[in-house]
């Protein structure tokens, strides 16, 4: 299966629009590993269904956490089983920053997820990408750095 990787950044930066990227306290790096709401956890090499699942990210960054593949899994599924189906990305971003800097990093990951689901064999027609959002309300700067994907 490939890697789920970040989108090339052709500013020539390490971070977003050339700004050098935040680093990630350790708690956010500990919390961006954490397994989605909706995670299999079957322990089956076959990831059952499901119709959706959230990724955290890392403060700055676009590469999704090590467990995304794990996943987005039930995902793949899911689209597979019902070729109907689309999927709908949302990416989100905290207020750390600048406002496009923010909306170019939410971009940035949904499109992450994108080029993987399409690497799984998830045709473009079916993925949906949402407008970059700003996560409010909740108060916890880790779950606004998220993506999240619903089958629908």
């Amino acid at each position: 299966m490939p890697a789920l990787t970040a989108p090339a950044d052709s500013s020539g930066g390490s971070g977003v629009g050339g700004e050098p990227a935040a680093e990630a306290p350790a708690a956010d790096a500990a919390a961006s590993s954490a397994a989605s709401d909706d995670a299999n956890t079957s322990g089956s090499d076959a990831a059952s269904p499901q119709r959706s699942a959230k990724l955290y990210f890392e403060v700055g960054k676009s590469q999704p956490p090590a467990n995304a593949e794990a996943d987005l899994a039930g995902v793949v599924a899911a689209l597979k089983d019902d070729a109907s189906t689309k999927a709908r990305i949302s990416g989100f971003h905290d207020e750390t920053g600048t406002a496009a800097t923010n909306a170019e990093l939410a971009k940035k990951r949904a499109q992450a997820v994108q080029q993987w689901l399409e690497s799984q064999g998830i045709a473009a027609d079916r993925i949906v990408l949402d407008k970059p959002a700003i996560a409010t309300g909740g108060g916890d700067a880790k779950e606004a750095r998220r993506v999240e994907i619903t089958v629908e």
